[in-house]
């Protein structure tokens, strides 16, 4: 049985599962036409008319096979002795980026990067609909030298606790706002822009910067340039437009 459970030495929470059996299949399950190898849709962009778990669509989304959190289950938290478990129950989705195999990020048109940025939104708002979830993390990994090419997708999880990463960020900014009475991330914003040392791309909407103390090689990372609270409050017509074009650059 899968758990999430705390380590009281670190406070970090820790995903518990057994190993999972590698799934091989000849055909790519994302793909049109093979709608059926995937569960059934959560929600698609496709034409009006067009029929659910059928081809035509644009941007798909669907469960994660073998996800590690589900929207299922009943949220369980349980004290063994000292320790903290909770149950991973929460969800695991795949956001299918575009009908075709080989698409990447490089190759896909400004407005279907647009569109899927609109569906990040829509499942966050859906999900955050539920008070048993925590914290969202959309996520997107490039390929490796050496692998095989797929289907590109992102991934959607949502759990019943904060992410440790996120839990320090907030706690960093908070401490910032308290002791400064600013935004942190606005003054990165500022004093990037005015030293113009490790600026990438500026549009009217963000900055691609690169961080003062990069963790790993090519780190970039893309800033609204006005103050938001949420990614999904924060995107809006024009803005999701820019974003779009600044992402496929």
């Amino acid at each position: 049985m899968d758990e999430l459970r705390k380590d009281p030495t670190q406070g970090h929470w820790v995903l518990i599962r057994p190993k999972a059996k590698p799934t091989k299949s000849a055909d790519c399950p994302y793909c049109p036409g093979s709608e059926h190898l995937t569960g059934p849709e959560i929600v698609a962009y496709r034409p009006e008319g067009s029929s659910a778990n059928g081809p035509g669509w644009t941007v798909r989304v669907v469960p994660e096979p073998d996800a590690y959190f589900r929207i299922e289950w009943e949220l369980v938290r349980e004290g063994v002795g000292m320790f903290d478990m909770i149950n991973p129950r929460g969800a695991s989705e795949l956001v299918v980026e575009s009908p075709s195999h080989d698409d990447t990020l490089a190759t896909m048109e400004p407005q279907h990067v647009e569109s899927v940025l609109w569906m990040y939104r829509d499942r966050l708002l859906d999900l955050k609909r539920d008070g048993q979830i925590r914290d969202i993390l959309v996520s997107r990994r490039h390929k490796k030298p050496g692998v095989s090419p797929h289907h590109p997708y992102s991934r959607v999880t949502a759990i019943p606790i904060v992410f440790d990463a996120m839990r320090r960020e907030l706690r960093e900014a908070r401490e910032y706002y308290q002791y400064k009475r600013r935004c942190l991330y606005c003054d990165i914003v500022r004093q990037e822009i005015g030293a113009e040392e490790r600026v990438v791309r500026l549009t009217p909407s963000f900055a691609a910067i690169v961080p003062y103390a990069p963790r790993v090689p090519l780190e970039t990372w893309i800033v609204p340039r006005h103050h938001g609270c949420s990614f999904e409050e924060a995107l809006k017509g024009e803005t999701a437009a820019d974003l779009a074009r600044l992402v496929s650059e």
